[in-house]
Parts: structure tokens; sequence; C-alpha cells
């Protein structure tokens, strides 16, 4: 089954604004106030370990939980970032998305696509991943696009939706896989 954007879906891209607009604030604020709060408990942390005895063991072991949650806030950060497609390439950002959703990733070239296409591709597997936990999913990047397979099963409104928000690339749907490729007429 492929399918693809209608035209006149003004809603639909006034919601995919204001949740580009959602995700800028969480990434700023991930970013700009909870990784720095973080890295600071870190290095009074640091400081702490320099002290010896119980205190510096236990400021070690706090030291390593922190650095966990700092990991985390950093994919966080960066996957909330709706641009992240266009700021590192569409490689560097799937591969974020996977290693923070739980996806295998694996690549062999990259789709001759514009910056508006790889982000639209980057945002619709981003969801796909964020829609349907569990499973064993793996994207696979290709010179022809992209492929996301191992999909659990998923409402059957969400294709729809989906091509409503990805003007210019074709999804294309067979069971569990979609492979995402650029325009085209449905199949």
């Amino acid at each position: 089954m492929s399918v693809q954007a209608k035209p006149g879906s003004e809603a639909l891209e006034l919601l995919a604004l204001v949740r580009a607009a959602e995700r800028r604030l969480v990434s700023r604020t991930l970013h700009d106030e909870v990784g720095p709060a973080l890295c600071s408990a870190g290095l009074m942390l640091a400081a702490l370990q320099e002290t010896g005895g119980e205190t510096a063991e236990l400021a070690r072991s706090a030291a390593r939980a922190l650095e966990q949650a700092l990991v985390a806030v950093r994919g966080l950060s960066y996957g909330a970032n709706p641009e992240l497609a266009m700021r590192c390439g569409l490689r560097s950002a799937l591969q974020s998305a996977s290693r923070t959703l739980g996806a295998e990733f694996t690549s062999s070239g990259d789709p001759p696509w514009d910056a508006a296409a790889a982000s639209a591709a980057y945002e619709t597997v981003r969801s796909l991943l964020l829609l349907a936990p569990g499973g064993a999913p793996r994207v696979s990047l290709s010179t022809s696009g992209i492929r996301l397979s191992g999909l659990p099963p998923l409402d059957e409104s969400v294709p729809s939706a989906l091509a409503a928000s990805t003007p210019g690339l074709r999804l294309r749907w067979r069971g569990s896989i979609l492979d995402i490729e650029a325009g085209g007429v449905p199949e």
C-alpha cells in the first residue's frame, strides 16, 4: 500500500508547526538548563571524590549514575530537535534516534535528498519508533531511501496521517516493513 499527502491539509500543517515549536522548546530546555545543571552536579561530585574515604566512594557512585542521566538527557535533547536531520545530516540523525529509541541502525549509503525531504523522512522514522514501542525495529539507510522493518502492528490510520505530513516522499507499507522513497506516484 502506498500513500501520499493530500493537498489542503492546513490543519495538519498547523499541528506539525506547533509540534515542532514544542519540540524546539523541549530540546532547548534540556540543552540549556537541564544539561548544565547535571554537568555542574558532576563537577561537585568530582571535587568530593578528591576527599577520600567513604565520601569519595559515594561520590564516585553518584557520578556514574549522573553520567548515565546526562547521556540520556543529551539523547533526548538531540532527538527532540526537529531540525536535527538538516543540522547533522540524515545518517547522524537516524543513528541518534535509533540509539535513543532502541532500534538497530545500518547504512549502506545516503539518498540524494534535499534537506526538507531528509527532515521529513527523519521525522517519519522517529514518529514510528515512538508510536510503536516493542518488537525489534531496524532502520536501514541506503541510496534509494530508508527501510523501517520489524515494526509491531500499527493502527490503520497511521499510514495516512504520516503520509499527510511527508509531502514529496512516498511511503510504501508491506506488513511490518515501511520503505520511504523520494516523490513519485503511489503504487
